[in-house]
């Protein structure tokens, strides 16, 4: 029911702002990067928990594999995405470390690393493309089961697809807004870093959400953002200055550049749609 759905979406705001307000008190410098998971895992979390006829639609999108071709086609785009904004950095003269063995050992990570993937990084980055997804696999999921799952498929039954899509993807870029308030994510500066966050996100989102339409699978764009997670923390933050970010970061300027044109043209391929009344996927 249409009650049930606002319930659950306004029970997922009113926790992201608890949440992140927490970490205002905490500050970032004291903050683990484990706990920003929390905020990753919390949408998925409360769907789970707050809508119980949506589960098996959740494992109908969870058990279609896409096709494996296409599935890593869009995985390899987002990886060279996000070093497109790495290279961004190089060219505009605005990276805070050399690309090397001790910039790789500061990866969150590093712990994981076997010899051979830290000794260059050639080998850090394919180490980053085939196991680092897996390492955000699950705080992915958590994402996803809301954003291209619930919200996606209750915004189309009410609304038609293209404006689902747009409108899933949106609310997405606007979660991240407290974040970058409380406790400057990824952008130094507030006001710029929460339009800047909001307006990249909706793109990103917009991609996402199509191919998740396209293929029926929450697969695709769960590892699109696990693969985009795992090149961000292990390739463009060890090495780009957090002021610059609006210009180079994928959730910045280059980022909305990139990927707004797939978008775009995504967006342009899909049916569109009629409204239709909730069912019990909703519920």
């Amino acid at each position: 029911m249409f009650n049930r759905f606002i319930l659950v979406l306004t029970t997922i705001l009113l926790a992201q702002i608890a949440l992140n307000a927490g970490f205002w008190l905490i500050g970032r410098e004291n903050l683990p990067l484990m706990a920003v998971g929390l905020t990753q895992l919390l949408p998925g979390l409360i769907v789970l928990l707050m809508t119980g006829t949506y589960r098996r639609r959740l494992w109908t999108l969870v058990r279609r594999i896409p096709p494996l071709r296409p599935l890593a086609g869009w995985w390899l785009w987002t990886a060279l995405v996000i070093c497109a904004c790495g290279a961004a950095v190089l060219f505009f003269g605005v990276e805070t470390s050399p690309v090397d063995a001790a910039t790789i050992a500061a990866y969150p990570f590093a712990w994981l690393l076997p010899d051979a993937a830290s000794a260059t990084p050639v080998a850090f980055l394919v180490f980053l493309l085939l196991c680092g997804p897996l390492l955000h696999l699950v705080t992915a999921a958590g994402e996803e089961v809301l954003w291209r799952g619930y919200l996606l498929d209750g915004l189309t039954e009410r609304y038609g697809v293209r404006a689902a899509v747009i409108g899933s993807a949106f609310a997405w870029g606007a979660w991240h807004i407290p974040m970058v308030i409380a406790i400057a994510w990824v952008f130094p500066q507030p006001l710029l870093g929460s339009v800047l966050f909001t307006l990249s996100l909706t793109s990103w989102g917009i991609v996402m959400a199509c191919l998740r339409l396209r293929h029926e699978s929450l697969w695709t764009p769960v590892l699109m953002h696990a693969v985009a997670n795992a090149f961000t923390l292990g390739a463009y933050d060890l090495i780009a200055d957090p002021h610059s970010n609006w210009l180079t970061s994928p959730w910045g300027v280059t980022g909305m550049v990139l990927t707004l044109p797939v978008a775009l043209w995504l967006l342009s391929r899909l049916k569109p749609g009629r409204r239709q009344a909730p069912n019990r996927h909703s519920s």
